[in-house]
């Protein structure tokens, strides 16, 4: 299911009394506004490499996004958070310049 493939689970609920069931409702629900809006972009920064940005990852290569850069504090962390993923992208760091894209998505424990 989708909690396998992301890696993360976010809820845990039951079906009228049944066993609990985990899963990841961050995908879906950063998809909808996008599909909703017909978005068609090229490229993204995904700021974070935790479990809300597996989730996200899984999203944007759902989408078909060519171009993804992740910005992380941990660089081995946003390098494997691509490789667990088969992404090519790249990996910035947080005192980086913030590369141009279509969409920039904060997954991080950081405000923006």
């Amino acid at each position: 299911g989708v909690r396998e493939r992301i890696g993360a689970m976010n809820t845990i609920a039951s079906e009228t009394g049944g066993p609990l069931i985990g899963t990841n409702t961050d995908a879906g629900g950063f998809l909808q506004p996008l599909l909703r809006d017909k978005w068609k972009g090229q490229s993204a920064v995904l700021v974070g490499a935790g479990g809300a940005a597996r989730a996200i990852l899984f999203a944007l290569t759902s989408l078909g996004v060519p171009d993804i850069t992740v910005m992380a504090r941990d660089a081995a962390k946003g390098q494997a958070l691509l490789d667990r993923a088969g992404v090519k992208g790249r990996v910035i760091g947080m005192t980086d310049a913030l590369p141009g894209a279509d969409l920039i998505v904060n997954a991080s424990s950081l405000g923006m």
